[in-house]
């Protein structure tokens, strides 16, 4: 949310939530799909005076998501993360052929873009890649809704 300052931003989703347990109808806007995710029931996506869709956050994860973003960083150094890279390719591939990633070994990072429909091999993933010498691992849920309006 722009515009507050942290303590502010922290109050106002409190209240938010406070208002959701009483069972009470909350309207909001947001440019965050996360923000809509983590306190929404349900999302509508509104661009240019139309309306795209409206249905649970699956349901636009689904329709709208690219997938969830997974960001490998080696604790070690970008050196060792160099070195595991395609060790890192092979494993991610083998769990999930339609994965799509690109590295960053200066700063020491993999990014790969896992697709929702494959959301049952990532634990798999997961325990595979955890045993790479000081491998770690960031997940999160990504959209691209602009390719969707």
């Amino acid at each position: 949310m722009l515009g507050l300052d942290p303590i502010s931003r922290k109050k106002f989703w409190d209240i938010i939530k406070e208002l959701k347990q009483e069972n009470k109808t909350i309207l909001f806007t947001t440019q965050f799909l996360n923000d809509a995710e983590d306190y929404a029931d349900r999302i509508a996506i509104l661009s240019r005076g139309k309306l795209y869709a409206v249905g649970s956050v699956e349901y636009i994860k689904k329709k709208f998501g690219v997938g969830y973003s997974m960001i490998l960083h080696n604790a070690i150094g970008p050196t060792e993360l160099q070195a595991q890279a395609s060790e890192i390719a092979s494993r991610v591939k083998n769990y999930i052929p339609k994965a799509l990633g690109h590295s960053d070994v200066a700063l020491n990072l993999i990014k790969y873009v896992l697709p929702f429909e494959d959301i049952g091999k990532f634990s798999l993933l997961f325990v595979d890649l955890e045993k790479l010498k000081g491998l770690q691992v960031c997940f999160c849920c990504c959209y691209n809704i602009k390719n969707c309006i």
